[in-house]
């Protein structure tokens, strides 16, 4: 369902008339929030608000935006038990 969520969200950004490349930064910002929410499972962590918190952060500044690509790159490849690997990619991203 949370994989479902994080599709729509690229859609409704896809629509808005957004570049690729902030498209693409929207697509890293929900996967790594996606992801974060799966593997550590806190009960008050919003994937909405990590979403759009990145993807504003993302938009201003494009040395966060090469970060959460990064940090994406680095869970993709990983799973739960690994994804604490990602620290130094993904600091700053999500809590």
């Amino acid at each position: 369902m949370k994989h479902v969520y994080g599709a729509l969200v690229v859609l409704f950004v896809a629509t808005m008339g957004f570049s690729c490349a902030e498209l693409g930064e929207a697509f890293d910002c929900v996967n790594v929030c996606d992801e974060y929410d799966i593997c550590y499972e806190d009960a008050g962590f919003d994937v909405s608000q990590c979403t759009a918190t990145c993807q504003d952060s993302a938009d201003l500044d494009e040395t966060f935006a090469l970060q959460v690509q990064a940090c994406e790159a680095c869970i993709e490849s990983m799973g739960c038990t690994d994804v604490f690997m990602c620290v130094d990619e993904c600091t700053g991203i999500v809590p």
